[in-house]
Protein backbone atom coordinates (compact mmCIF):
# COMPACT_ATOMS: atom_id res chain seq x y z
CA UNK A 1 0.00 0.00 0.00
CA UNK A 2 1.26 3.49 -0.84
CA UNK A 3 0.68 6.60 1.27
CA UNK A 4 -2.13 8.80 -0.09
CA UNK A 5 -0.16 11.90 0.93
CA UNK A 6 3.40 11.23 -0.33
CA UNK A 7 3.19 7.82 -2.09
CA UNK A 8 5.64 6.44 0.51
CA UNK A 9 5.81 2.94 1.99
CA UNK A 10 3.07 2.10 4.53
CA UNK A 11 3.57 -0.28 7.47
CA UNK A 12 1.11 -1.78 9.93
CA UNK A 13 1.33 -0.05 13.29
CA UNK A 14 -0.60 -0.17 16.57
CA UNK A 15 -1.86 2.88 18.44
CA UNK A 16 -3.32 3.17 21.93
CA UNK A 17 -6.77 4.84 21.91
CA UNK A 18 -7.02 6.56 25.30
CA UNK A 19 -10.42 8.21 24.67
CA UNK A 20 -12.44 5.02 24.28
CA UNK A 21 -15.51 4.98 26.56
CA UNK A 22 -14.79 1.46 27.88
CA UNK A 23 -11.16 2.28 28.64
CA UNK A 24 -8.02 2.39 26.50
CA UNK A 25 -7.55 -0.16 23.75
CA UNK A 26 -5.16 -0.80 20.89
CA UNK A 27 -6.07 0.18 17.33
CA UNK A 28 -4.32 -1.16 14.22
CA UNK A 29 -3.63 1.39 11.48
CA UNK A 30 -1.27 1.93 8.57
CA UNK A 31 1.54 4.48 9.05
CA UNK A 32 3.76 5.98 6.33
CA UNK A 33 7.48 5.48 6.85
CA UNK A 34 8.25 8.72 4.95
CA UNK A 35 5.83 11.36 6.26
CA UNK A 36 4.16 9.65 9.25
CA UNK A 37 0.63 9.90 7.82
CA UNK A 38 -1.75 7.50 9.60
CA UNK A 39 -4.51 5.75 7.63
CA UNK A 40 -7.25 4.15 9.73
CA UNK A 41 -11.00 3.92 8.94
CA UNK A 42 -12.17 6.09 11.86
CA UNK A 43 -9.50 8.73 11.22
CA UNK A 44 -10.44 8.84 7.52
CA UNK A 45 -14.15 9.20 8.39
CA UNK A 46 -13.34 12.11 10.73
CA UNK A 47 -11.19 13.79 8.05
CA UNK A 48 -13.98 13.49 5.46
CA UNK A 49 -16.55 14.86 7.94
CA UNK A 50 -14.24 17.79 8.77
CA UNK A 51 -13.61 18.55 5.08
CA UNK A 52 -17.36 18.45 4.39
CA UNK A 53 -18.02 20.93 7.20
CA UNK A 54 -15.35 23.26 5.78
CA UNK A 55 -17.00 23.07 2.36
CA UNK A 56 -20.38 23.91 3.92
CA UNK A 57 -18.93 26.95 5.68
CA UNK A 58 -17.22 28.06 2.48
CA UNK A 59 -20.43 27.71 0.45
CA UNK A 60 -22.25 29.94 2.98
CA UNK A 61 -19.69 32.72 2.55
CA UNK A 62 -20.68 35.74 0.44
CA UNK A 63 -19.67 35.59 -3.18
CA UNK A 64 -17.20 38.32 -4.21
CA UNK A 65 -18.55 41.00 -6.52
CA UNK A 66 -17.83 40.88 -10.22
CA UNK A 67 -15.39 43.52 -11.48
CA UNK A 68 -18.24 45.14 -13.45
CA UNK A 69 -20.22 45.57 -10.19
CA UNK A 70 -17.42 47.40 -8.39
CA UNK A 71 -17.46 51.15 -7.92
CA UNK A 72 -14.18 52.81 -8.94
CA UNK A 73 -12.17 54.22 -6.05
CA UNK A 74 -11.33 57.90 -6.30
CA UNK A 75 -8.45 59.28 -4.27
CA UNK A 76 -8.88 62.50 -2.38
CA UNK A 77 -6.54 65.23 -3.55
Amino acid sequence: MNCPRCQGFMVEDYFLDLQETMGPHWVMAMRCMNCGNVVEPQIEANRRRHEASLMTVASDAPVPAEPSDMVPFERAA
